[in-house]
């Protein structure tokens, strides 16, 4: 039988693909985020909020906050601004866990 493409797939091909580059599980991303204070407000708080009402939070304004990956606390620091005078907020770790829940 005569495939006409048969020659092309046996020959060198005229230009080849490069190589996917290997990633490893430390070049995936995720998302973190920072818990700043948690609030345990009733049903009957939430229901007479309005714009304007406080909302008291469990946490002191010194208190370190959590970095947090997924449902696991990865790491406690304080929010500073940032120092390239971008007025973004960033986290200053303190204390980072080594996989042992916090």
């Amino acid at each position: 039988m005569n495939d006409p493409g048969r020659e092309e797939r046996r020959g060198t091909p005229a230009s080849v693909a490069p190589a996917p580059q290997r990633r490893t599980v430390f070049d995936l991303e995720l998302e973190a985020s920072v818990c700043v204070a948690r609030a345990r407000p009733t049903v009957a708080a939430l229901a007479e909020m309005g714009k304007g009402t406080l909302v008291p939070l469990e946490e002191m304004p010194n208190d370190l906050v959590e970095l947090r990956v997924g449902d696991q606390v990865v790491a406690r620091g304080t929010l500073e601004e940032m120092e390239d005078g971008s007025d973004r907020l960033a986290l200053r770790l303190v204390e980072v866990f080594d996989g042992a829940t916090a």
